[in-house]
């Protein structure tokens, strides 16, 4: 992956031990949307995402995945990627995106799927879709109201 996502998860999780290929500082996209950067995150908050729960304890978030989809959808049809992934932690919002992409007719060309079943897929991108919105709690890893006593 590109060494400005990869820092991430080298500095928190890994001690600065992983090394990136040279190759990869070249793998960018340009569109209007990333403006070639290699990570771009989007806030959906400010139009009030609703995220839903079913008696299963699944979330799923209807804005979150269309947005999802709709991204997938403009790179595929502008031919800037072969392939994009979309990962997110819960199965019934993998299922809602399933279902939308083939709708769209890009389902082919996305791999939807939870973020554990995804781990070590590759795609040209990858999309988290986290779900979160009002109306069900927040999801621990994305809750910064937590107790102090909790250490990283």
């Amino acid at each position: 992956m590109n060494p400005k996502i990869a820092d991430i998860p080298n500095e928190f999780f890994y001690g600065k031990q992983l090394e990136n290929d040279q190759g990869t500082k070249q793998k960018l996209i340009y569109d209007a949307f990333s403006n070639e950067e290699p990570l771009v995150l989007v806030d959906t908050s400010s139009f009030n995402p609703w995220c839903s729960r079913l008696s299963g304890g699944g979330r799923y978030n209807i804005y979150n995945a269309l947005v999802s989809a709709a991204i997938s959808r403009r790179l595929i049809k502008e031919k800037r990627v072969k392939s994009v992934g979309i990962a997110t932690p819960y199965r019934h919002q993998a299922r809602l995106i399933q279902k939308i992409a083939e709708d769209w007719d890009i389902g082919r060309q996305v791999r939807i799927n939870t973020v554990h079943s995804f781990q070590g897929g590759e795609s040209d991108v990858i999309i988290l879709d986290c779900v979160e919105g009002p109306g069900v709690s927040r999801w621990s890893m994305l809750d910064d109201q937590r107790s102090s006593e909790v250490k990283s």
